[in-house]
């Protein structure tokens, strides 16, 4: 494109512009036919605009629509680029360029929006100042760079994104400003040939046609089968075409005078429409904006393969991973179901041995227990006999008072009270110890009872006793007990008492690890502590001032078969079994805080009352 006046051709310019401004009159110049160009001039004194009549005819404007001072051009200039135009036009008044040179969009009243390369030259004469130029129709270059932009960009956006909307937006933006259409759309059937406009861009007081726009029952297959094979539609004017009368009152309702149409097809199916509307009157589509338009439409075709191919693999991978997930949870639930198998095996066998021992030491003590007594009436009964035949005969001889002497009868007299009495407690306690053995073992209870915690607490705490004592490493742990009033809580009553069996022996290994480091530098202390937190909730906390723990070994601290213990040492079964017990047995919760040298908090909650499924 040469339409511009090169560095060369300078000197002629300046007298070409010259011998126009030196005529005074402006029809002169006007008829000018020198120039492929329009030329103009600008009289700034008195503000009035001359225009040769190839301005007029390159442009199309009506003589008596033709701008007559500066103010009516600026106002047929795009607001876009009236800054741009100002400040070129500025700049060159005030002798800061050689030359005014710029380009803006111009609104002709027949051809809509024309580029415009301008350029003029300021010439001061003795009769005012004037201002000279050229104006170049550039409108088709300026397409040509917008279309291959447009299409730069699309083919990026498909090589670089797979977000469809973005894609799609843009699109329908830059063909509404490259073409100047009333509304740009994009449409995607359903099923029944029914669909709707994904996505639009519209300009004017036209509406909106985003949504469902299904109401068009004259688009039928045969008309699809045409589009899917390549029919690509201009109506210059639905007045004036052979449309259906239904299909026309239905673009007369969306404001439609022109449209043209091209399909987006993917492996020859139609996929959808893209439609350009002129609303505000009928209109000539091209041949370079209809094939333009479909170029455009295969590059759309292009986008939505490779998006829906890249959902589909999106699909294939998240399908992968919920697949994962769930053989991981299976996983998680077998070692769970061992864990449980295992821990309620060995349960079940120590509750036996228990029962067995239980019955075994409780007969014989309720032999000795129930016969202490009539031992206890059968001694003073014979000691009240021995007094008598001491008052009786009080001289018994010398063999009776040396073996009288030898047993020391006066202590068997006065110990044998208090030695029937020990052998008492000593069988109350024994009787005690089994029914503690049998409160936590729980084996007459299969179903969930109401039961007393704190007695749970106690009977694991007798249990587990001589491990509070003192050893070589540390002085005897301290054991704080702050119980709340709790009433009887529904559960399985064993399985609780072998969740308080695992936290206190934890607590106590940990407070032993400690020791060992510290070498008996802290008092040792566990502290237990109930409460009533919600009217239907109970909490239990141990704490300790053990040796605490990582977050990483926390967060891992109820996994099946985890353990920090040296191999042999522990089955990492005891936690896992326990937080399965209170979540998935009672729907309770268990919660673990700790910190390293900083002890360990479980915090633990139950429900009074069990809720059960109906299902």
């Amino acid at each position: 494109m040469e339409n511009s006046i090169t560095a060369t051709g300078r000197e002629n310019y300046h007298s070409e512009i010259a011998d126009i401004s030196a005529s005074d009159d402006p029809q002169f110049h006007l008829c000018l036919p020198s120039s492929q160009e329009g030329l103009w001039e600008w009289n700034i004194t008195k503000n009035r605009l001359f225009f040769n009549e190839n301005w007029r005819k390159i442009f199309g404007f009506p003589e008596d629509r033709i701008p007559q001072n500066w103010h009516e051009l600026e106002q047929l200039i795009c607001p876009e680029d009236l800054a741009t135009h100002r400040s070129a036009l500025q700049a060159h008044l005030a002798g800061e360029t050689e030359f005014y040179e710029t380009t803006y969009r111009l609104r002709s009243p027949s051809l809509g929006y024309r580029w415009i390369s301008v350029r003029g030259l300021l010439y001061r004469s003795p009769n005012g100042d004037r201002c000279a130029g050229s104006h170049a129709d550039i409108t088709q270059f300026k397409n040509t760079q917008e279309k291959e932009s447009l299409l730069r960009l699309i083919t990026d956006q498909i090589r670089h994104s797979l977000n469809l909307q973005t894609i799609w937006q843009t699109a329908v933006d830059r063909i509404q400003s490259l073409l100047d259409a009333d509304r740009v759309l994009i449409y995607q059937f359903d099923r029944d040939w029914k669909g709707r406009v994904v996505v639009e861009k519209a300009i004017g007081d036209w509406g909106s046609t985003l949504g469902t726009v299904g109401e068009d029952n004259c688009f039928s297959q045969e008309y699809a089968r045409l589009y899917a094979a390549g029919r690509v539609r201009a109506i210059h004017d639905i007045f004036q075409s052979d449309l259906d009368e239904c299909h026309v009152a239905f673009l007369n309702r969306l404001n439609v005078r022109s449209n043209l149409i091209v399909p987006i097809t993917i492996s020859e199916e139609l996929w959808g429409l893209l439609i350009l509307h002129e609303c505000k009157g009928f209109r000539i589509w091209t041949e370079e904006e209809t094939s333009w338009l479909v170029y455009i439409a295969q590059q759309l075709a292009i986008a939505i393969c490779q998006a829906n191919l890249y959902d589909r693999s999106q699909h294939a991978v998240a399908v992968s991973e919920e697949k994962a997930r769930e053989l991981e949870k299976a996983l998680m639930q077998l070692q769970q179901t061992q864990v449980q198998l295992i821990e309620s095996e060995k349960n079940s066998s120590i509750g036996q041995l228990v029962a067995g021992i239980a019955h075994e030491i409780n007969n014989p003590v309720s032999f000795v227990y129930g016969n202490i007594d009539f031992a206890k009436s059968y001694v003073e009964d014979l000691l009240e006999l021995l007094k008598l035949y001491q008052n009786k005969f009080p001289n018994p001889g010398t063999e009776i008072e040396e073996l009288s002497e030898a047993v020391d009868l006066e202590f068997l007299e006065t110990d044998c009270e208090e030695l029937l009495q020990s052998m008492k407690n000593g069988a109350s306690r024994i009787r005690e110890i089994v029914l503690f053995l049998r409160t936590f073992s729980h084996l007459d209870e299969s179903q969930m009872k109401r039961v007393n915690l704190h007695e749970g607490i106690e009977s694991t705490l007798m249990i587990i006793n001589y491990r509070l004592q003192s050893n070589d490493k540390r002085p005897q742990i301290d054991l704080i007990r702050d119980y709340g009033t709790l009433p009887p809580v529904e559960c399985y009553g064993s399985q609780i008492n072998q969740v308080f069996m695992h936290l206190l022996v934890n607590a106590i290994e940990a407070i032993d690890a400690l020791a060992e480091r510290e070498n008996n530098q802290r008092s040792p202390q566990i502290s237990i502590q109930t409460e009533l937190i919600e009217e239907d909730l109970i909490q239990a906390i141990i704490t300790d001032n053990g040796i605490g723990m990582t977050d990483l070994i926390r967060k891992r601290l109820f996994t099946p078969f985890y353990s920090t213990k040296p191999v042999g040492k522990g089955k990492g079964l005891g936690l896992s079994l326990c937080h399965a017990i209170i979540v998935n047995h009672h729907q309770g919760s268990l919660h673990c805080e700790s910190e390293p040298n900083q002890g360990t908090r479980f915090i633990l909650k139950l429900p009074l009352h069990q809720r059960y499924s109906t299902s």
